[in-house]
């Protein structure tokens, strides 16, 4: 789970660059809260998206999630997809402890979260 300014926007993000879906929405305005389920078909993944009516999480440090990973085929291919819908990404190559090369990128989310992308291992 983690908290968005944006609901609407972060929803656009997940749907666009990692094939996700909207699951379920439980919106509960007198309670000052939305949840947005996204649902990645293929892993069953669900991720829970939070907004707050009324805050500013900007101002409220430590209350949204550091960052979210997912394992990719192609993490090279993934970042420069993101990159030309306009999202801020970037990509290395690493090295396992037992030697294994992998690319690892990272895309920035509309609320500046880290979105890491795991290249699966062949």
């Amino acid at each position: 789970m983690f908290r968005t300014p944006d609901i609407d926007k972060s929803v656009l993000f997940y749907e666009t660059v990692f094939g996700m879906q909207v699951d379920s929405i439980d919106d509960h305005p007198s309670d000052n809260y939305k949840l947005v389920f996204m649902l990645e078909k293929n892993s069953g993944i669900k991720l829970e998206i939070t907004y707050n009516y009324g805050v500013d999480i900007q101002e409220e440090s430590g209350r949204a999630f550091g960052h979210v990973g997912f394992y990719v085929d192609n993490a090279i291919e993934m970042c420069d997809k993101s990159m030309l819908m306009g999202y801020h990404a970037r990509y290395h190559r690493h090295k396992s402890s037992v030697g294994n090369s992998y690319i690892i990128g990272v895309i920035m989310s509309p609320e500046g979260l880290e979105i890491a992308v795991v290249e699966k291992l062949s």
